[in-house]
């Protein structure tokens, strides 16, 4: 926040450009803060009350305590007129972090048709120049390669010995 409010400032031109840092990096911490604080207080007192929440739970506490902790910091730091345009703003904010959160977090059924690896499915492409073999087929692969490298062995000494011959 301190690079990044020194560097506005420069851009803007503003007289105290040290001044314009500090306030830039406060206004953020001030922000998350109260957010950090809305939020676990809300979600405390709702779990004292009903149990457990559900995400849909976490989301709207997400959404208010956005919208509170934005709705202060704003009267705080910046004026009246900042007040509900900044409420708004942070509570869908909040929301959607938080719904992005738990679709994030949220456990994974395990299914039966689980994604294959891309290996997997490269070798089951019938276009595919790659095959998966089981332990028979390979065990075959390897005895026809030994096959053909003792034919070629036995080539190899009836040419040594033809040529033995020939002096």
């Amino acid at each position: 926040g301190f690079l990044t409010g020194g560097f506005a400032g420069i851009v803007q031109g503003v007289p105290n450009g040290f001044t314009y840092a500090v306030a830039c990096s406060v206004q953020p911490m001030i922000l998350g803060t109260a957010f950090s604080f809305c939020r676990t207080t809300i979600v405390r007192e709702s779990t004292l009350r009903n149990g457990d929440l559900n995400p849909n739970d976490l989301i709207k506490a997400s959404a208010i305590a956005g919208g509170v902790s934005a709705a202060l910091v704003g009267l705080v730091t910046r004026g009246r007129s900042h007040v509900i345009p900044g409420g708004i703003a942070f509570s869908m904010f909040a929301a959607g972090g938080q719904y992005f959160y738990n679709g994030w977090t949220a456990p994974r059924p395990l299914d039966d048709t689980a994604k294959k690896g891309f290996w997997k499915r490269m070798t089951e492409n019938k276009w595919s120049p790659v095959k998966l073999l089981n332990d028979e087929e390979h065990a075959n692969l390897l005895r026809e390669k030994l096959l053909n490298v003792e034919v070629e062995i036995a080539l190899i000494d009836d040419k040594i010995a033809a040529l033995k011959a020939q002096e």
